[in-house]
């Protein structure tokens, strides 16, 4: 049996990046699979681009690579002096040329013969880098990769949310995320950070497939993730994603929606991205009402 790696959403934690590879070597993993989002958030982007770009071909990219790409062109302005796209623009700000250059590259969707399966790897799905799909409320997009494609394996990330579905002689397989916790609690999970590891006959063409959890020590993961929060204006957000660390469920989208309700009672039109008095009023009112909760 031959042995890959399912990797995704990275989310530039090199720790758990790092943590993951380690698991790998022992397992005998001879071949690494990047579904995406390996930027944005975490305090190491660059590194991340750096080891992955040399471990493996087997790359896509997501739709926080797409962002760094369109701000690059010019066409995200509104990021600049946005509390809410901070990290975004500190992303974009620690990559260099080659990190760029790098993800400029890199397909969205791209066809491979893993150990002699036909199999397709996307981020969100086919259609979009952002489309979040799960089986339990998208099967309609399951079906439509699977009559366009004469696949036999699809592997997808962007759902933060782990599985492994099979619709009559196909699989469809999502190892969860690596570097940021799920923000919904749609399937049960053991802990907050995965991949998974593939085990193909290649005579046969058939597979195995384990989810691997990645096991972390939460003050030490914190502390690495907040080692540059001085640097924020605004370091709510940064926060939040810390806390994670500990509670294994990202409250992101739940504080979004406050935000963005926030937002609409105050008369805004346009809240994407949330403005900045918003923000500030809207994670002092979360820090109020959570903090019998919240580490931070």
């Amino acid at each position: 049996m031959r042995k890959a790696a399912i990797l995704s959403d990275i989310h530039g934690n090199l720790h758990m990046l790092l943590k993951a590879l380690d698991i790998c070597k022992d397992q005998g993993v001879e071949r690494y699979i990047i579904l995406g989002d390996m930027v944005t958030d975490g305090p190491d982007s660059l590194g991340v681009l750096e080891v992955i770009s040399n471990l493996t071909d087997d790359v896509i990219r997501g739709n926080r690579e797409e962002y760094m790409i369109s701000y690059h062109k010019g066409e995200r302005d509104i990021w600049d002096d946005n509390y809410q796209c901070e990290s975004l623009v500190k992303t974009y700000e620690d990559l260099n040329e080659a990190g760029l250059g790098y993800i400029s590259s890199l397909p969205n969707v791209k066809r491979i013969s893993l150990f002699g399966i036909d199999t397709l790897m996307v981020h969100g799905s086919h259609i979009s880098t952002r489309h979040f799909i799960l089986p339990s409320s998208h099967i309609d997009t399951f079906m439509d990769m699977y009559d366009r494609y004469d696949c036999s394996l699809f592997l997808l990330g962007h759902a933060h949310q782990s599985y492994c579905l099979k619709i009559k002689d196909k699989h469809f397989i999502n190892p969860g995320p690596l570097g940021i916790p799920c923000a919904m609690k749609c399937y049960n999970r053991d802990d907050a950070f995965s991949i998974g590891i593939i085990s193909v006959d290649e005579n046969t063409k058939n597979f195995d497939y384990e989810n691997v959890y990645i096991q972390y020590d939460p003050d030490e993961l914190s502390s690495y993730y907040l080692k540059d929060i001085d640097k924020y204006k605004h370091d709510f957000w940064i926060k939040l994603i810390a806390d994670s660390f500990y509670t294994k469920f990202y409250h992101s989208l739940d504080f979004l929606h406050k935000a963005q309700n926030m937002a609409r009672d105050g008369g805004y039109e346009n809240y994407d991205p949330i403005p900045n008095e918003i923000w500030v009023k809207a994670a002092e009112k979360w820090i109020k009402e959570h903090k019998e909760s919240m580490i931070f």
